[in-house]
């Protein structure tokens, strides 16, 4: 899973920064309310290496990254 704030007013310019990174099998999520989120769930495990070079304009913060297995 990734995830990132995006930065005021940007949310829609990381959402299709991302999406155009992505492979077909990964889900793209955003965040309703003040602080805009963008979570990536990607069962190819490649979100977190695709998307390593976010453009640090776009984002609040730097972005986490976590892998998750089937339990």
């Amino acid at each position: 899973m990734w995830e990132a704030v995006a930065a005021a007013g940007r949310v829609e310019e990381l959402l299709d920064w991302a999406r155009e990174r992505l492979p077909a099998q990964a889900q793209l999520y955003r965040s309703e309310g003040d602080r805009q989120r963008v979570v990536v769930i990607d069962p190819t495990a490649q979100a977190s290496t695709l998307l390593l070079d976010a453009p640090e304009e776009l984002l609040e913060r730097p972005p986490h990254s976590w892998e998750f297995r089937p339990a």
